[in-house]
């Protein structure tokens, strides 16, 4: 029977000739990536920190006014839409499910964080992190 490899480690077979004996159990060693591969770590972009340097599939983290809020159907389903301005461009936040957020209002501001996509044409960040800040307040950076 053939040996299988578990995040890099061989998991035994039927016993016989090649096995490896017991796996070893609990967290993967620091340094050492699934695979058995040593020092190599995936490195993700930073997060894009403007909404003008916005692109599908990139992560962003801004901060910035809630300009419109409005409820919209999506999929025929109730969905909260806001669409925030960072001074330097607008994108929509999409909050799926969600038929109304009383926090999320015109003027309120906020620093949001996802998963830049595109609907209809048009960035969006779909069910965003959000932290609000004071009411007519921009965060301090």
């Amino acid at each position: 029977m053939t040996d299988v490899l578990i995040q890099g480690r061989a998991l035994a077979g039927s016993g016989g000739r090649g096995s490896a004996g017991p796996v070893p159990s609990g967290p993967i060693p620091p340094g050492q990536a699934a695979g058995g591969q040593r020092g190599r770590r995936r490195r993700w972009p930073a997060p894009v920190t403007s909404i003008a340097g916005a692109r599908p599939q990139r992560r962003l983290s801004v901060v910035g006014v809630i300009r419109d809020a409005e409820t919209v159907l999506v999929a025929g389903s109730p969905s909260w839409r806001c669409v925030l301005d960072d001074g330097t461009g607008q994108i929509d936040l999409l909050f799926l499910g969600r038929a109304e957020m009383p926090d999320l209002r015109p003027g309120r501001w906020c620093d949001i964080e996802g998963t830049v996509a595109r609907r209809n044409g048009a960035l969006v960040v779909w069910n965003a992190r959000y932290r609000l800040h004071a009411r007519s307040e921009p965060a301090c950076r």
